[in-house]
């Protein structure tokens, strides 16, 4: 019952326009907002891809392994080793200290008559962050600082950034040469080494089903070109005062994404999430990814 209703929840919501249940019910619940606010004040924040903070509480805090992070470290780790997408495409990555602060703000901003006041914080108009850009920084710091278990870092190599179709083909081609090889080692369980080799192409088809379901859930993300108009969150911004600018900080201009990426939100994923769990590689928080 639960996969019938995902499945069919997925294809009301592409038939809407929307990518998946995740934004098709956002966009309903602002709709209930304003249909049922009954002269309330209202004001909807629209934040994009919250990732780990730039500043508050620390640079780099975070307490889960979502968004990103799981493509992010799964390509650190040799398990993401290609990914449908364009290279040109926007990142909208936003600290989540920024989302906090501008919601604060926001606050402080009047509605008139019936219409909300819709803030989009997000950083694709004023300070756009490339997925190549972003894969070239990760594959950087992963060759610097490679995760337990991964001392071959030169394995890693670039994305090819595949069109969806083609993505699909060398991952049914990558299927069937592993149920292949699960066929031949069936056939040779009499082979001392067998029982190894089967526990190794378990583990291959398993990153193969998360690599898969991972394109499933963000190849959209991916293959995006538009930027939110962000006009509201600068006049609210530009109205603080310069104390207030300080305590209250979302400025997303001031971004080096290079810096962000190797410096703080990487190193702050390995230092709240995986450090955390005690284990230190995916195994323990790849479960941990949206559904």
């Amino acid at each position: 019952m639960s996969r019938i209703l995902s499945q069919d929840g997925l294809s009301r919501a592409r038939r809407y326009g929307w990518f998946d249940t995740y934004t098709f019910t956002k966009a309903i619940g602002e709709q209930l907002l304003v249909k049922s606010g009954n002269g309330v004040p209202l004001i909807i924040l629209r934040p994009s891809i919250i990732e780990s903070s730039l500043m508050q509480p620390e640079p780099g805090w975070i307490d889960c392994f979502q968004t990103s992070t799981p493509i992010l470290f799964g390509y650190g780790k040799g398990e993401v080793p290609d990914f449908p997408g364009k290279r040109k495409s926007l990142i909208d990555f936003i600290p989540v200290d920024f989302v906090a602060s501008a919601l604060l703000a926001s606050l402080t901003a009047g509605t008139e008559g019936t219409n909300p006041k819709v803030f989009h914080l997000a950083s694709s108009s004023e300070n756009p962050l490339r997925l190549e850009d972003l894969m070239e920084y990760c594959l950087q710091y992963f060759r610097d600082f490679p995760l337990r278990g991964r001392s071959n870092t030169t394995a890693l190599q670039p994305w090819k950034y595949r069109s969806r179709h083609n993505f699909n083909w060398w991952l049914g081609r990558r299927r069937q040469m592993l149920r292949t090889a699960v066929a031949l080692n069936d056939h040779m369980n009499f082979w001392p080494g067998a029982a190894r080799l089967s526990h190794k192409l378990a583990v291959k088809q398993m990153h193969l089903e998360r690599l898969e379901y991972y394109a499933r859930l963000y190849a959209d993300y991916t293959r995006l070109f538009c930027q939110f108009t962000t006009d509201n969150t600068r006049r609210l911004f530009q109205s603080l005062t310069s104390q207030e600018r300080q305590e209250f900080f979302f400025d997303p201009t001031v971004i080096d994404w290079q810096k962000y990426i190797q410096e703080i939100h990487l190193p702050g994923v390995r230092r709240h999430v995986m450090k955390r769990t005690g284990a230190g590689d995916l195994k323990s928080v790849a479960a941990k990814a949206p559904c």
